[in-house]
């Protein structure tokens, strides 16, 4: 990872405008990725708590 974060450094000082561009997209990646994984969680949740037993399960508590 350090590595990987030097030679990105030194990629930057010699192509700025390729290095922001790949920034982005990383970005926009990780945001794409967040929002899917939300996504999902979110369903998982919506889907224990509407079965009955988890939410007699919950009550219990």
């Amino acid at each position: 990872m350090v590595a990987v974060a030097a030679g990105s450094c030194v990629i930057g000082k010699f192509m700025p405008e390729t290095f922001s561009n790949i920034g982005k997209q990383m970005v926009g990646l990780g945001l794409i990725v967040g929002f899917i994984f939300a996504g999902l969680v979110g369903i998982i949740l919506c889907a224990a708590f509407g079965s009955d037993k988890i939410k007699r399960w919950f009550y219990e508590r």
